[in-house]
């Protein structure tokens, strides 16, 4: 099973990162959601912007379920959507 996956669905090739390092179709949902979090108000559902996760905004930044800890949302989603960012994360990953 691959970074965020259920135990229900299948890896496929389309999840493959691309030649940039990042799975498009999944930068795309994310940004997505991450512009919605923006706009919605405080105390409604929204959608982690990295797992899509539910969770209810707290506070007007709230946008990723965690952002503590060694595996949190809200550096794997600014790791996968900045280029540069994410050739340093692999960098630090393959020491």
């Amino acid at each position: 099973m691959g970074f965020g996956m259920d135990e229900l669905e299948v890896w496929s090739e389309a999840d493959e990162p691309t030649e940039y390092g990042v799975n498009h179709v999944w930068e795309v949902q994310a940004k997505s959601r991450y512009s919605i979090n923006k706009k919605t108000k405080v105390g409604d559902v929204i959608e982690c912007a990295c797992c899509g996760k539910l969770m209810t905004k707290k506070s007007y930044q709230s946008q990723f379920c965690s952002n503590n800890g060694s595996d949190n949302c809200k550096d794997n989603y600014w790791n996968r959507v900045d280029g540069k960012r994410f050739k340093r994360a692999l960098s630090y990953k393959n020491r």
